[in-house]
């Protein structure tokens, strides 16, 4: 694949235009967009640009060009994403002292981290089950994967559902992330200590807007909502497709049952269970959705 810089440049979404004044994030670019194609695994190609870009006088000069402007503007907000395009994007992360966190998460990203100043432990966890993703099972616990030490110039990579990791640090240290181009739709929580699965999150942009629109007619309580509500039962996500028959329980109830017969037939087998229980419950005297 042949790339430029200023081809790069058009698919910024808004950022990167200052990290490319400095000639290692410039290689760093062309090297990463010769690399990366259509397959999710490219992104493991681009490990050595982000380790020569991590060892780089470049990274240290872009950190005290951040650091300069704060001095200058007290209003300053550092540019923690670095570069952001559709293909990957690069972020700068500051790790500080503290106690190690009760609650590790999943990505729904391939991610690799680079140290740019500093060293940092990292406690690292695997999903051994990551699929099916969207299903949430309380018996999918993560296992410890053991510590490693990252210096400066180090890379660990990451897997999408799969890697989860805990960093702590004796003193003050900064990092580069790559992330590429979401693969999932859905991330994991999990106990740290138990290794318990916690949640299942949605974290796509647009089924969040979905849900806040539910949210926003469930609140209002408006019949003349119906039918914009009755469109979310075809949603591709089953959060969302749950949450939807929820909100028709409040507008029309006297239609719930037939909105449960549907449900029961759910392609999702979390939805089906859901339904199924109301449906018994609608059946034995109890209430409807909850």
């Amino acid at each position: 694949m042949v790339h430029t810089v200023e081809s790069f440049l058009t698919e910024l979404h808004g950022r990167g235009e200052r990290a490319l004044t400095l000639q290692p994030f410039r290689q760093f670019v062309l090297r990463v967009m010769d690399e990366l194609d259509s397959s999710p695994d490219s992104f493991w190609k681009c490990r050595y640009a982000l380790e020569d870009l991590a060892q780089s006088r470049g990274a240290l000069e872009y950190i005290e060009c951040q650091l300069l402007d704060g001095l200058d503007c007290s209003n300053y907000v550092p540019e923690l994403v670095v570069l952001d395009c559709n293909c990957f994007s690069l972020h700068l992360r500051f790790v500080l002292p503290g106690s190690a966190p009760r609650v590790v998460s999943g990505s729904v990203e391939h991610r690799m981290m680079a140290m740019v100043h500093g060293t940092a432990q990292v406690h690292r966890f695997e999903q051994p089950r990551p699929e099916p993703v969207d299903v949430f099972d309380p018996a999918r616990r993560i296992v410890c994967g053991g510590v490693v030490q990252l210096r400066v110039g180090d890379v660990l990579e990451c897997r999408a559902a799969v890697d989860c990791s805990s960093l702590s640090v004796a003193d003050s240290a900064v990092m580069f992330e790559m992330r590429s181009r979401p693969i999932y739709s859905f991330q994991w929580l999990y106990d740290s200590i138990t290794l318990v699965p916690k949640r299942l999150l949605f974290v796509d942009p647009q089924d969040m807007r979905a849900q806040l629109a539910l949210l926003t007619a469930l609140n209002l309580g408006c019949a003349e909502l119906t039918p914009n509500v009755r469109s979310f039962l075809d949603h591709p996500n089953h959060f969302i497709r749950w949450f939807a028959l929820k909100c028709l329980a409040h507008l029309e109830p006297d239609k719930m049952s037939a909105h449960l017969e549907v449900a029961v037939r759910d392609r999702h087998c979390q939805v089906r269970a859901a339904a199924l229980e109301i449906m018994q419950q609608v059946n034995n005297g109890g209430k409807g959705a909850r």
